[in-house]
């Protein structure tokens, strides 16, 4: 599937287009999601952050109901997994910080991968790397590595 979102709602649909698209969860108080993936446990998850104060997750089973909040962060922007956990970059300028927690519908106690760094951009995690591009005027254009 394919999945997408809307001001209202995280939709889905076949990636061939030939099948309905269906409503994932429902999603209010901000104007879109800033970073989206799919992970986790089976069934699985659309994750996805606000820009503004949260990370949130839906079940990929499609019910429509509200999303769930994964975990409350200050201004969450990329989303990143390596198939064991959810990382994700918050910025507070001139700083930034990338966080982790384990796969699921919520997480109670993330781990501060780094801190103190210019604020994150994009985002991938390798076997055993995290990069990350920069998101200020200085340091535009640089690709950062830290060692997982």
């Amino acid at each position: 599937n394919v999945y997408f979102a809307t001001f209202s709602a995280v939709f889905g649909t076949p990636v061939s287009g030939s099948g309905p698209i269906t409503k994932i969860c429902t999603i209010s108080g901000f104007s879109s999601p800033t970073s989206m993936l799919v992970a986790g446990p089976l069934p699985g998850y659309v994750y996805f952050s606000d820009g503004f104060s949260a990370v949130y997750s839906c079940p990929i089973t499609g019910t429509g109901a509200a999303a769930g909040m994964y975990y409350a962060d200050t201004s969450p922007s990329a989303l990143a997994t390596d198939g064991t956990n959810l990382y994700w970059s918050t910025s507070s300028f001139p700083t930034g910080d990338i966080k982790k927690c384990a796969l699921g519908a919520t997480c109670t106690t993330p781990t501060t991968v780094i801190s103190g760094i210019a604020p994150p951009g994009s985002m991938a995690v390798g076997a055993k790397d995290l990069f990350w591009t920069a998101y200020d005027t200085t340091t535009m254009g640089t690709v950062y590595r830290y060692s997982k």
